[in-house]
């Protein structure tokens, strides 16, 4: 199934579903009902004289309005430009010129003084569109290597840079996605993560062009949209799945017999030493709040993005709900993972479809496929051909390494690398992750560069837990590993990693500069003392 024949399959799709709530209500449309008004939509931008490949933005927070835009732009032949909030909250004007973008779906908050008509409001849309009719598209209006929209990097490095993206690759990861998962008509894709995520756009595109259904939320209608929709499938950040992790073992701990007995039953069951059967009946009685946190009916749910500890994953497994592990970068795509029959916990899973993956000689991680990217918008030649290389293999930025059975382990950003005073390199994501493991740690960030020792910054499991805690923790935790590679001091954080501190990105992954910057006094006192 092609991207760029979607209009075909919605149009088919007569029983498959969208909800969403926005305002406090609740809406579910028909796909061919969601078709009627991307078309109208699409009869609204012929109006506005706005020509075939010219680009549309589109910024704002989740909603149908905004899906409509992105569609009307797929099925219309505009080049979508999507905007991430907080980038364009800071230089939408720079943006909106840089990119040469005809027209501008934005949320109310964005609108000035100075906003012209090229600036349409998303809530308004579905009153706009009562005044059209649906425009009468023959065929599809992009071809394979055609570039269909354009995306941003997260910006933990400085500036987000802009990637051009062709439609053949996202047709890829759908086709590929769908057949590893086996996705059906049953099954119910819930997206909570922001649209101008490209993944989340792809995966609505699988629904819509494999007939299952679609489930719409924000992080603030999270919990209200999973227990009414009661969704089967989900993609989400490592960072929500610690958390509830998290939260769920802090209630466990209020009972010291459960907490017994849950340690044991999964101890058992990490070993296959409890039949499936028995397995299950246990999981349905001692889970049975937690599988309703989500929604009841999760059968399997995805992680990427950053790093996940193994142990969170191993506890969603034993609960009865699958969390796999993949692996992709915003230049090649999907590049690894783990699915039903094949999966290894504590690896990003094993070559997807139509991938070539090596490792070059520094460690670093290769991939050569049929690219979704097509280069960096308003970067030098210089730095794009760092990036996607003269012998054909995209360079990730990340190291890793393959075992024997073809699955691939990540150790981290390269550029991430600590050198400390005498020369000695150490890569901090390993140590993170291991670190992580432990219930009394709920973030931690590495700070050593150039400097005689580490230090991490730590976010507490929960109040409780004193820094002679966690130096015992470290204690455990750091004894196989070298000793330049060991942490000395720590520093508490004031309050947790988020979006909202700008200490975590659009991705939530943890923007290391910037908790640097956050706490450069205490890291001062703790080197110049």
């Amino acid at each position: 199934m092609k991207l760029e024949n979607i209009k075909e399959y919605m149009s088919k799709n007569k029983d498959s579903y969208l909800e969403y709530f926005e305002r406090g209500h609740y809406y579910k449309k028909r796909y061919e009902e969601v078709l009627s008004d991307v078309l109208k939509l699409v009869s609204f931008i012929n109006e506005k004289k706005v020509k075939k490949q010219e680009r549309i933005g589109i910024v704002g927070t989740n909603s149908y309005a905004w899906v409509l835009a992105d569609l009307a732009c797929l099925i219309g032949g505009w080049v979508s430009v999507t905007f991430h909030e907080k980038n364009f909250e800071m230089h939408k004007e720079q943006l909106i010129n840089q990119f040469d973008v005809k027209l501008v779906f934005m949320d109310e908050k964005y609108f000035d003084e100075k906003a012209d008509d090229i600036y349409i409001q998303l809530s308004l849309i579905p009153q706009i569109i009562e005044k059209f009719e649906p425009s009468v598209i023959e065929g599809a209006a992009f071809t394979d290597e055609d570039i269909f929209t354009i995306i941003f990097t997260s910006g933990t490095t400085g500036t987000p840079k802009a990637l051009s993206i062709k439609i053949e690759g996202t047709s890829h990861f759908i086709t590929g996605v769908c057949d590893l998962f086996q996705f059906n008509n049953s099954d119910k894709l819930f997206i909570f993560l922001p649209l101008s995520v490209l993944t989340c756009r792809t995966y609505i595109y699988g629904a819509l062009l494999h007939n299952f259904h679609i489930a719409l939320s924000t992080m603030d209608t999270f919990s209200l949209a999973m227990k009414k929709t009661q969704p089967t499938v989900m993609q989400g950040v490592p960072y929500l799945f610690e958390t509830i992790h998290d939260t769920f073992y802090n209630m466990l701990r209020e009972s010291k017999f459960k907490l017994f007995f849950v340690n044991i039953l999964f101890g058992l069951n990490n070993k296959n030493l409890i039949p499936k059967k028995m397995m299950r009946a246990a999981q349905n009685k001692f889970f049975k709040e937690f599988h309703n946190f989500w929604g009841g009916k999760m059968r399997l749910m995805i992680t990427g993005s950053a790093s996940i500890s193994a142990n969170i994953i191993r506890f969603y497994q034993n609960t009865g709900i699958n969390l796999y592990e993949a692996y992709a970068t915003n230049e090649a795509g999907l590049l690894t993972i783990n699915y039903p029959g094949k999966c290894k916990i504590g690896s990003v899973g094993t070559t997807f479809v139509g991938r070539e993956i090596i490792i070059s000689d520094e460690g670093e991680i290769l991939i050569k496929s049929d690219n979704l990217a097509y280069r960096y918008e308003m970067e030098s030649d210089e730095f794009n051909s760092r990036v996607f290389r003269s012998d054909g293999y995209i360079a990730t930025g990340d190291m890793g390494f393959f075992d024997k059975e073809g699955f691939l382990f990540l150790r981290g950003r390269i550029k991430d690398i600590i050198t400390m005073s005498n020369g000695e390199k150490v890569m901090p994501g390993a140590i993170e992750n291991k670190l992580k493991e432990s219930p009394l740690i709920k973030q931690v960030c590495i700070y050593g560069e150039k400097s005689p020792f580490l230090t991490a910054i730590v976010t507490k499991g929960n109040p409780k837990v004193t820094k002679e805690m966690i130096e015992n923790e470290l204690e455990k935790y750091m004894s196989e590993l070298k000793e330049v590679s060991k942490i000395k001091q720590i520093i508490f954080t004031s309050e947790p990693f988020s979006i909202e501190n700008k200490l975590l990105n659009v991705n939530m992954k943890m923007d290391r500069n910037k908790i640097f910057e956050q706490y450069k006094k205490e890291l001062a006192e703790i080197y110049t003392s």
